[in-house]
């Protein structure tokens, strides 16, 4: 990814609603801790490892979320879109 691309991945974070009120140094401190991840359409990952993982905020396309039974059969919980974010419930 190109840092322009990053830049403006980071302008899209600290303009949603969730963010919008901070300070840019607030969000500058904030903004260091995070992790700028790109996905491949139809690319699994395992994002909640274990309850203090965070928030992952869609910023283009959409996400969907799964559970997985102890049988191993998916379940389609939600469909995230461009804009919402994970983590806050979990």
């Amino acid at each position: 990814m190109q840092n322009n691309q990053r830049i403006e991945l980071y302008k899209k974070v600290h303009e949603h609603p969730l963010f919008k009120g901070i300070s840019d140094e607030k969000f500058q401190q904030f903004i260091e801790k995070c992790q700028l991840n790109a996905y491949q359409k139809g690319e699994k990952i395992v994002y909640f490892k274990n309850p203090d993982e965070g928030l992952l905020v869609v910023l283009a396309g959409r996400a969907e979320v799964y559970i997985e039974s102890e049988k191993g059969l998916s379940v389609l919980l939600e469909v995230l879109l461009e804009g919402q974010i994970i983590g806050l419930s979990h």
